[in-house]
């Protein structure tokens, strides 16, 4: 995914929360966590306390106390890409692709979300397992994650979510790898720099002259990084 010039926002909703983070093609711009994960409204609402109905209602309403906090983080900034992860919404990447007969599970308007949100609401929770086959560990959850995300979907003024099927944890060990291999880039680089000024050394060479070449190829290199666009490892 391209995200030069863009501004992103990355929704992923767990059990016990909903981690909101919005950044750019180069940094995070904020990072938020709220407590309404799928497995915690329905601990907090208590499902079979007053019935589908009275529960749905009660899930709209606490979503929409907490979502105030979502309105000052994200402001007026225009959102180019929403991603949503998580397994509630990846679930929810697959109903939209059996119901509105759809060729990808990867992604879902806004406008599809929304219908979503309305079928599920005007289902019991056997019936989301008989006739939308899904899970009974995720029939109950899939409610209050629908609703969240149309929630934020809403307040993004984005016009679908992209579902990569994909998390956190992949996204951590990615970092992990990358860092690792930074790591020996760096290493491999002090090395060829070292065996450089051995070579240098054993036929004599300029040391104090070499290392101001160096140096000035550096600043060169630093000062038109705009023209040539190469990273430090070119």
């Amino acid at each position: 995914m391209n995200l030069k010039g863009k501004v992103a926002l990355l929704v992923d909703i767990g059990g016990g929360s909903v981690e909101v983070v919005l950044a750019d093609d180069s940094t995070v711009l904020c990072t938020e966590s709220y407590s309404m994960g799928a497995v915690r409204l329905l601990k907090i609402l208590d499902e079979k306390s007053g019935g589908e109905e009275r529960f749905n209602q009660l899930v709209t309403e606490y979503v929409d106390a907490t979502q105030r906090r979502l309105e000052q983080e994200i402001g007026n900034q225009k959102i180019d890409v929403c991603v949503g992860t998580g397994g509630s919404v990846e679930s929810i990447g697959d109903l939209r692709k059996e119901l509105f007969t759809k060729n990808s599970n990867q992604k879902i308007t806004a406008e599809e979300l929304k219908s979503l949100v309305k079928k599920l609401r005007g289902t019991t929770f056997e019936q989301r397992i008989q006739d939308m086959r899904l899970r009974p560990d995720r029939a109950d959850v899939i409610v209050p994650a629908a609703i969240v995300l149309q929630k934020i979907v809403q307040q993004a003024g984005v016009a679908e979510v992209i579902i990569p099927g994909v998390g956190l944890k992949d996204g951590v060990l990615m970092e992990i790898i990358s860092e690792l291999r930074d790591q020996e880039k760096h290493i491999y680089r002090e090395q060829v720099v070292e065996s450089a000024r051995r070579l240098g050394k054993k036929y004599f060479y300029d040391e104090k002259h070499g290392v101001t070449v160096a140096k000035l190829a550096v600043q060169i290199f630093d000062q038109t990084q705009t023209f040539h666009d190469l990273d430090a490892e070119a």
